[in-house]
Parts: C-alpha cells; structure tokens; sequence
C-alpha cells in the first residue's frame, strides 16, 4: 500500500478508497494512512456481500466502524459491491 500512496502522491493524484468495514476493523492504521494522505475514505459496505435484508444493517455498520478511525469522520461515499452508488 505505501507503494500506491507514494506513487499516486509523487502524480499529486487524489482519489476516493471505498473500504469494507471489517478492513477498518482490522486495520484502523491503515485506513488512517490513506485518509491523512489526502484521501478521500468511501464505505464499501462491511463484508462485501450483497442482500437487500443485509443493506442497510452493513453500511450502517460499515459507516460507524470507519467513522472510528480518529482521522476520519463520516463517509460520505458510498459504493456496494455491486456497481450502485451515492449521487
């Protein structure tokens, strides 16, 4: 990863990183790397698993475990795992 950081700052290049909730679980560090970078942090929902039953429950939970990282505050991006968006 700090390949991708250092090459996409050396290009002065910003860009959106959706993250799954259990990837932010399991590594605030990194999440917080990106974030401090510039970046912007986007939920990807939290296991990567499609349901409407699930939808809300996951971005919800997703939304709140990244929201933990101490650099990051709510996202505002949202993208499932398949292809639907936030406007």
């Amino acid at each position: 990863m700090n390949f991708i950081l250092r090459s996409l700052e050396d290009a002065q290049i910003r860009g959106i990183f959706y993250i799954l909730g259990d990837i932010a679980n399991c590594y605030p560090d990194l999440v917080e790397q990106i974030h401090r970078a510039g970046h912007v942090i986007g939920s990807h929902g939290y296991y990567h698993q499609h349901g409407e039953k699930e939808f809300d429950a996951s971005d919800r939970l997703a939304r709140e475990t990244i929201a933990q990282v101490p650099s990051c505050r709510w996202p505002t991006y949202y993208r499932s795992p398949y292809w639907d968006s936030t406007p």
